[in-house]
């Protein structure tokens, strides 16, 4: 779901397009076979990087979330849906995606 969300995000959207034309400028740019191929493993090791981060801030926002709850609750601010066949759609056979 938060991956839609990014998707459909303009500002996203903008500065991931400004990260490949930059991107591929630079590799136009280069002139031997190897630094082309530094520059693609350079680009991997970046998104193997990002994808931890994005594991670690997934897992503490997991962990934080009972207490951000509890936090909000203080203020009436409820973010916990009331039946928990609202948290869930179908996918049209016997498993559910969590929402």
């Amino acid at each position: 779901m938060a991956f839609k969300k990014v998707m459909a995000d303009s500002k996203f959207r903008d500065a991931e397009e400004g990260s490949s034309r930059l991107f591929s400028r630079l590799k136009e740019s280069l002139s031997t076979a190897e630094q082309k191929e530094l520059l693609l493993e350079l680009e991997s090791e970046w998104d193997r990087k990002y994808g931890i981060f994005l594991e670690y801030s997934y897992c503490q926002g997991l962990a934080d979330s009972p207490m951000i709850y509890k936090e909000l609750e203080k203020y009436g601010i409820s973010v916990v849906k009331e039946t928990a066949e609202n948290n869930y759609i179908s996918s049209g056979s016997d498993s559910s995606i969590l929402m």
